[in-house]
């Protein structure tokens, strides 16, 4: 497999199991590897889909892996598609939420910019992914998410934001926005709810169980995610 020299304009980012990614890989034709970045990022892939050109990162999206990506001066969409748990009465497994900004609950992205700087995904990107949804026939949820550090102590303040409106936990979004805000890049994301810490589920005593429910969630959004590319593909015409 020949290496890519450079990335393209449009990166989606995946924090899920093999099984998930697998499915954007069958979407994408001409596959090649991307080297790593620098000596800590991590491997990725470019491939085609429908003529556009779309690289492709696996596994945790911290700092080693995104900031490689961003530095990129083609780079100018970054998608994230992962799991996340719901807080919110409203949202079960299977649904697909669509983040609109993140709790900085991380820890870590105070290291980069004061904690007074939200994270929040970009305008543009965000109105791609609902007009691909709306073209797919699919009702996504959105709003606000929380981003924690560990997953054992997502209990101990979960009612407090829920109260608040706020929808989802997970653990890397507040990163994937705020870095690509700092580098001049264009964010959005779709998550996929994988249990419910509002109803007493503690994924990190379970696990997440990859199901048909979850399977078939994950590939509508990784169609809406590809719709959303197209869609802004196609305003660049």
């Amino acid at each position: 497999m020949a290496a890519a020299t450079r990335l393209p304009r449009y990166v989606i980012i995946q924090h899920t199991f093999r099984e998930h990614h697998e499915i954007l890989r069958g979407r994408l034709d001409g596959r090649r590897e991307v080297a790593p970045l620098d000596p800590f990022s991590q491997r990725g892939e470019v491939g085609s889909w429908q003529g556009i050109e779309i690289a492709w990162y696996s596994g945790p999206a911290g700092e080693p892996t995104l900031v490689p990506v961003l530095e990129q001066g083609n780079v100018e969409y970054v998608f994230s598609l992962g799991l996340a748990g719901s807080m919110s009465k409203a949202l079960g497994r299977g649904d697909l939420v669509l983040p609109t900004a993140s709790l900085r609950g991380d820890g870590l992205t105070d290291y980069w910019a004061d904690p007074m700087l939200p994270a929040v995904a970009d305008a543009d990107a965000l109105s791609a992914v609902r007009q691909a949804a709306r073209e797919s026939g699919i009702d996504l949820a959105s709003g606000i998410f929380h981003t924690t550090p560990t997953l054992y102590r997502e209990m101990d303040f979960i009612r407090k934001w829920s109260a608040l409106g706020v929808v989802a936990i997970q653990m890397e979004l507040a990163q994937h926005f705020l870095l690509a805000h700092l580098h001049g890049k264009k964010a959005a994301g779709l998550y996929v709810i994988s249990d419910s810490p509002l109803a007493g589920e503690e994924i990190w005593r379970s696990g997440v169980e990859l199901d048909e429910t979850l399977s078939s969630a994950y590939e509508r959004a990784v169609d809406i995610v590809l719709g959303a590319i197209r869609i802004l593909s196609e305003e660049m015409i």
